[in-house]
């Protein structure tokens, strides 16, 4: 994540994850397992695992110290026991089967073309709720750094935001969104500056001082204010949407030569 947004090592994870699109890795992995498991399930029916997933099926309710792991994904994710999904034979007909008798196995064909789509919509359904679960997980607890952000109505985050931007803009404005970015306020959080105080000596060097504040840019925040409005004079409006980015913030961004 640290290289595809090209923010600092120091950002949390939790704000790369939402900044990048990516789900955290124990929700890819609770994926990968669910349908795995899936998969399993649509087996043939005389695979020797139908034994073991009929036993789980049968454990999983009751009062036991050990499970194996597919008695424990079976009682972690009952959508996994929802429904009884159609099994698909590895094959349709012999290979030396004559052309003339394929209509012989037309019934095993349709059987596994329902037993595939009855698989596909399982796993469709396990992604979608591994979707929903992340993104409540972000409704719910957004990253401290992004709050203020991300209250505001109609302001992006994540590909949304930054598909539309130049890769070079992509990590001045993460930087900046998320209070990991190379200002005095920052740097000398970790003694690479001798003081957190600005240049212009009016105060620390914060992303709000930087951009709303800072003397030293009084000609660039001019034309700042001219093109993205004196309401849009707010640090969550100047890096909330990528339109007023690319319209704005990027220009003044390249003007001052600060970052």
């Amino acid at each position: 994540m640290k290289t595809v947004l090209g923010c600092y090592h120091t950002t949390s994870t939790a704000a790369m994850e939402l900044e990048s699109g990516l789900s955290p890795p124990w929700i890819r992995l609770q994926t990968k397992v669910q349908c795995s498991l899936t998969r399993l399930q649509s087996l043939k029916q005389n695979h020797p695992i139908h034994e073991f997933l009929a036993k789980g099926l049968r454990t999983r309710t009751a009062a036991v110290q050990h499970r194996s792991n597919i008695e424990n994904i079976l009682q972690q994710f009952p959508i996994t026991t929802i429904g009884t999904l159609s099994t698909i034979s590895p094959f349709t007909r012999p290979p030396w089967c004559p052309t003339a008798d394929i209509h012989l196995y037309a019934a095993t064909d349709q059987a596994n073309a329902k037993a595939y789509t009855e698989k596909q919509a399982r796993i469709k359904q396990i992604k979608t709720a591994a979707h929903e679960q992340w993104t409540n997980l972000n409704t719910m607890k957004p990253p401290s750094c992004l709050k203020r952000i991300l209250e505001r109505h109609g302001n992006q985050h994540g590909p949304q935001l930054y598909n539309e931007m130049p890769r070079n803009t992509c990590a001045k404005v993460i930087q900046l969104r998320t209070g990991h970015c190379g200002l005095n306020s920052y740097l000398n959080r970790f003694s690479l500056t001798d003081s957190p105080l600005c240049d212009c000596e009016a105060g620390p060097e914060t992303v709000e001082h930087f951009l709303l504040e800072c003397p030293l840019y009084r000609q660039q925040r001019t034309e700042l204010r001219n093109a993205a409005g004196t309401r849009n004079m707010r640090t969550d409006a100047l890096l909330g949407t990528s339109e007023i980015i690319i319209k704005c913030t990027e220009r003044f961004i390249t003007d001052t030569e600060r970052l």
